[in-house]
């Protein structure tokens, strides 16, 4: 038996970033399967700003409650990154992570998608997002390469971004929807005998609990207990 997790996240989203290393250990521990998904957040819908131009990606009008939002979003991550050997670096401009989101749709064609995101991850929070544009298809293309995606399949994928990509990525904004999806990471698994989905990374000790309850640990000395304050060994 495989035990079936699905974890939605955001490119943009620092507390997306934050539960990659708690999933993969999920994986190394128990017998399941982790499936990252896309969902594509709102700046406005998540309080952050009134409007968001693209072209002018800035928080506007410049609001004292929204300022106050957005530097609590980065200083959870900021402490919580450095206990888990991560770097983070807050973008001086609000993120388009569209494009980013779709080649996670790509990657996970390949069953790459935990491979795609260590990645692009790598590339862009620990300076901020300043030395990689992931609004840039060429930058995201070069990701699918290394991670595996053949060279004729990215011209696919920069056909996908203008057709299918936007379409497909709300139908994944919906799914995430019908589970109660409310700010990422948004997990999904079986509780009790219902598809339940938690926003949140301190849901991890309650679905390796339920996990352990089921007997999928891959080894006796699997424990389900972790800590919310997560902390890589030295």
């Amino acid at each position: 038996m495989m035990y079936e997790i699905d974890i939605f996240v955001d490119i943009k989203s620092p507390l997306s970033y934050l539960i990659l290393p708690q999933a993969l250990q999920m994986k190394e521990d128990y017998h399941c399967n982790v499936t990252f998904k896309p969902y594509n957040l709102s700046y406005v819908d998540m309080g952050l700003t009134t409007s968001h131009d693209r072209n002018n990606p800035k928080r506007l009008p410049p609001n004292e409650g929204q300022t106050r939002r957005a530097k609590m979003y980065y200083k959870v991550g900021r402490i919580y990154s450095k206990a888990m050997g991560l770097e983070i670096k807050a973008p001086r401009i609000l993120l388009s992570a569209e494009l980013a989101n779709m080649a996670l749709i790509w990657a996970n064609k390949y069953n790459s998608g935990i491979e795609y995101l260590t990645e692009i991850y790598a590339a862009g929070w620990p300076n901020g997002w300043q030395e990689f544009d992931m609004d840039n298809l060429s930058n995201i293309s070069k990701i699918l390469e290394k991670i595996g995606v053949p060279k004729i399949d990215l011209v696919k994928f920069a056909n996908y971004t203008e057709t299918q990509g936007m379409k497909d990525l709300e139908k994944f904004n919906q799914e995430a929807h019908e589970t109660g999806h409310v700010g990422c990471p948004h997990l999904v698994f079986d509780l009790n005998g219902k598809r339940t989905g938690l926003f949140g990374r301190e849901h991890i000790s309650l679905i390796r609990h339920t996990m352990s309850d089921l007997d999928l640990e891959r080894n006796h000395d699997v424990k389900w207990q972790v800590p919310h304050f997560w902390k890589s060994e030295e």
